[in-house]
């Protein structure tokens, strides 16, 4: 009986460090899936101002009147607010190696864009709407390219991440149900000798 009960230990203590290490992967998924949906929201949310504090610039060109020229100033200020507050959160983002390049370029990118932007503002609250439109045409075309650009890549370099991760991940539960396996075994070979 002394065998017996030593080999029912050695059986629950597989089973039950098979299933911890299922429950661990599930965690570091949720964990992955959380932080890769946080870095998403942040790269579409910089994405969505950039959009915003564009349209206020064409919104810009188009008005005439000097009262209505302040009026979209001022909603170029607010866009331009919600720009800076998007970078911040992706410049707070804790990433390391490709992820950490790509953000940084895209902080990079993303300061260029909004001088150039604020340069053609200032042209056209000045008055001086050719040489804001030629700005426009030849800078800040390229400027918001490579801001884009630079954004899709920390996507990019954030889903690399996250699948070598998962893959980390996916070895601990492989070795989870391999213990479960060898508590199986077990258990059919106590059956076996019992019989």
């Amino acid at each position: 009986f002394t065998a017996f009960g030593l080999l029912l230990s050695v059986l629950t203590a597989l089973i039950v460090l098979g299933l911890a290490r299922i429950e661990s992967f599930n965690g570091q998924v949720q964990e992955l899936t959380a932080a890769q949906s946080r870095k998403i929201g942040i790269v579409s949310e910089l994405f969505l101002a950039n959009g915003q504090r564009s349209a206020m610039i064409d919104k810009l060109f188009a008005v005439e009147r000097e009262e209505e020229r302040a009026a979209v100033l001022a909603q170029y200020q607010q866009a331009v607010s919600a720009y800076q507050g998007a970078v911040r959160k992706l410049q707070e983002l804790k990433v390391t190696g490709a992820e950490h390049d790509a953000r940084n370029a895209a902080i990079a990118a993303a300061a260029t864009s909004l001088a150039t932007g604020d340069k053609i503002a200032e042209l056209l609250v000045r008055g001086q709407v050719a040489p804001a439109s030629e700005l426009n045409l030849t800078q800040a075309v390229l400027v918001d390219s490579r801001l884009q650009e630079t954004l899709y890549l920390v996507l990019e370099a954030n889903h690399t991440r996250t699948a070598q991760a998962i893959a980390a991940a996916n070895e601990g539960m492989r070795h989870g149900f391999l213990l479960l396996g060898a508590g199986g075994i077990l258990a059919l070979l106590a059956g076996v000798v019992i019989a």
